[in-house]
């Protein structure tokens, strides 16, 4: 019965065959089995004559058809053994016919629904084979997008090894595009972008990554209180960035989480490996920088020592010695750029001569902290706080909740209720200056420079009265505002593109004009001293650069991998994108100092402190070498 049944379905087959196949394929391919049908088409599993092997074959009609056309482009210039080949295509009267590579094994939903919920390890094992396989996808020229990551997707073949199959729907990114031409894809899967808006890219693979190992752990797709719900707790803020709303929240690239997933499979540690002559040499040259470091008064040169020598990345210690030794050196070279500023900078030196005030990155991240050389204020839920700078004596200063805080002469002047507002230091008395939706307040050379909302995040400028308000230019809406000695630096969004670049405007002009420094994709500009810090996206991670602020003299921060920082005369306070811990490098970025495991989403420096939001919106603050953490209450 089961052989009359089989020659029986095989006779359809081949009925079907003649009928509507073309002559190009019937010669090549005979069918095997009918896999799915529809309207449109369908998909069959074929052997090739000459050889035996087997392929799919996917038919589409109509509009489809341009579909099978993309796909078969796409896997030709793939050549991976985790990638299907294209073995044949044809279009034929408006229908095509694409035959790609039959990838044995298992399906990765149909092993779940065998083995139930996967164990971390398996999930980051897993994960860790999509990374590669999406880091050759996203780093072809242009980009290839799968678009439909689910574990359907994803085959295990008969050796373990993971496998990537159906690129119907992916796509190459298209760098002049501001949105895909159709929403597709297979929900929940799919990322917020690719439901339209906005083009989806190598970010929307992460995303639907991030999905596919909610469902392998706990075999359903809730994205919500992943803290809770995701029974790894290491693993968990790894898959809750990955599936943020927002793509510039997520990691940026596969290196990037392929990074992350490592340092979670290692138990939260990065791998060092010397030799037994780098060790040696490791320990000479630290007590020899440490020797140098004393000299100059390091005393904690031995800790400093310790903490890098656990560092990833330097090369066995060899600049150790040069690091410590010419710390000082490097500190007192900042001191002096500062001395240098305009005496009205908003920038204030005690009797030290230690900088006080306005930190340019802090702006940034919102405002939350400002000093001067009395006090400290920062920015609570619902008023603005004053402490010493020894941290003591807080008390309620102004009954607003507020952002940008600025100092200038003898007035605090801040963003709240939608306008702009001034409260002198000494009684704390606020006063509506300007009645706009105002956000990126600074004040600068003795006036006011702020985005108007109300004008599509334009600049706008006034006095310290707030009269005489006015547009400073008709340039497109400008991103990371920092202000310095009359020049305005930011990024503004390429017309057409995805690319953000950045520019320096001078304020002193009728109707200012941008000039561009750096044709990048630029983000999180910060101006700190004679240097422009700046994020890049690249397919190797996030890279912190520098240059100098004519856009001469760029550097890369190698080895530091960050999600946001504040660049301060103190040195760069980040949060490490893998990590999430905070962190500390120097300026010239050799020296990286751990402070806190705790997770912040922005950093605010004032005086001996950081401020810093954690994941639940609360603001802590702790002393810069990381001691001291304390959550603020209003």
């Amino acid at each position: 019965m089961g052989e009359d049944f089989n020659a029986f379905y095989q006779d359809l087959l081949n009925q079907e065959v003649t009928a509507s196949w073309p002559e190009p394929l019937r010669a090549d391919y005979v069918p095997v089995s009918c896999l799915s049908a529809n309207d449109t088409g369908g998909i069959f599993l074929v052997s090739r004559r000459a050889d035996g092997i087997k392929g799919v074959l996917r038919i589409s009609a109509g509009q489809t058809s341009e579909d099978a056309a993309a796909e078969y482009r796409i896997l030709s210039q793939l050549n991976d053994p985790r990638i299907p080949k294209a073995l044949f295509f044809l279009e034929d009267q408006g229908t095509g016919y694409l035959v790609r590579q039959y990838m044995e094994g298992q399906t990765l939903k149909e092993y779940v629904n065998t083995h139930g919920a996967l164990s971390e390890k398996e999930i980051i094992s897993i994960a860790l084979s999509i990374c590669d396989i999406l880091s050759l996808l996203h780093n072809q020229s242009p980009p290839v997008i799968h678009r439909d990551i689910k574990p359907e997707n994803i085959i295990i073949a008969p050796d373990g090894e993971i496998r990537l199959v159906d690129f119907g729907i992916a796509r190459v990114f298209r760098e002049n595009a501001t949105s895909d031409t159709v929403a597709i894809g297979t929900r929940p899967y799919m990322a917020p972008e690719q439901f339209g808006g906005t083009q989806t890219d190598a970010r929307s693979d992460l995303y639907a990554l991030g999905v596919v190992m909610i469902f392998l752990a706990t075999l359903k797709h809730d994205r919500t209180n992943i803290a809770k719900r995701f029974p790894y707790p290491r693993l968990a803020p790894v898959v809750s960035r990955l599936v943020k709303a927002d793509p510039e929240f997520r990691y940026q690239n596969a290196a990037e989480l392929q990074r992350a997933l490592l340092y979670v499979q290692r138990g939260g540690r990065r791998r060092v490996v010397w030799s037994a002559a780098g060790a040696a040499l490791l320990l000479a040259l630290f007590f020899a920088g440490y020797a140098v470091g004393h000299r100059f008064g390091r005393t904690e040169g031995i800790g400093e020592g310790r903490l890098l020598g656990n560092e990833e990345g330097y090369s066995a210690g060899l600049e150790e010695g040069k690091r410590l030794g010419y710390a000082q050196h490097q500190e007192e070279a900042q001191l002096e750029r500062f001395r240098n500023l305009d005496d009205k900078a908003a920038l204030y030196f005690d009797a030290n001569e230690e900088p006080r005030g306005n930190q340019p990155g802090n702006l940034l991240h919102g405002g939350r902290a400002v000093t001067d050389q009395e006090n400290i204020y920062y920015a609570g839920k619902e008023r603005i706080i004053r402490m010493k700078h020894d941290g003591t004596g807080m008390s309620a200063f102004c009954d607003m909740a507020a952002s940008s805080l600025n100092i200038w002469e003898d007035a605090l002047y801040f963003a709240a209720q939608g306008g702009i507002w001034r409260a002198g230091l000494k009684d704390g008395k606020p006063e509506l200056l300007v009645d706009t939706r105002a956000e990126s307040l600074i004040v600068s050379g003795g006036r006011l420079y702020y985005r108007n909302q109300l004008d599509a995040g334009k600049l706008y400028t006034a006095d310290l009265n707030g009269v005489n308000h006015q547009k400073v230019s008709e340039e497109r809406p400008l991103f990371y505002l920092n202000i310095q000695r009359g020049t305005a630096y930011f990024a503004s969004d390429d017309p057409g593109t995805n690319v953000r670049k950045l520019y320096r405007m001078d304020l002193s002009e009728g109707n200012a004009q941008p000039v561009l420094i750096y044709d990048g994709d630029a983000h999180w500009l910060q101006v700190q001293g004679d240097y422009l810090y700046f994020i890049r996206h690249t397919p190797q991670g996030s890279v912190l650069s520098r240059m100098r602020l004519d856009g001469s003299e760029r550097m890369d921060f190698e080895g530091i991998n960050v999600r946001v920082y504040n660049a301060t005369d103190r040195g760069i306070f980040f949060a490490d994108s893998i990590s999430d811990d905070l962190r500390r490098v120097s300026l010239d970025g050799k020296t990286v100092t751990s402070l806190s495991p705790a997770f912040a989403n922005s950093i605010n420096i004032a005086g001996n402190w950081v401020f810093y939001l954690d994941t639940n919106d609360k603001l802590h603050r702790m002393s810069l070498d990381g001691a001291n953490d304390l959550i603020l209450q209003d």
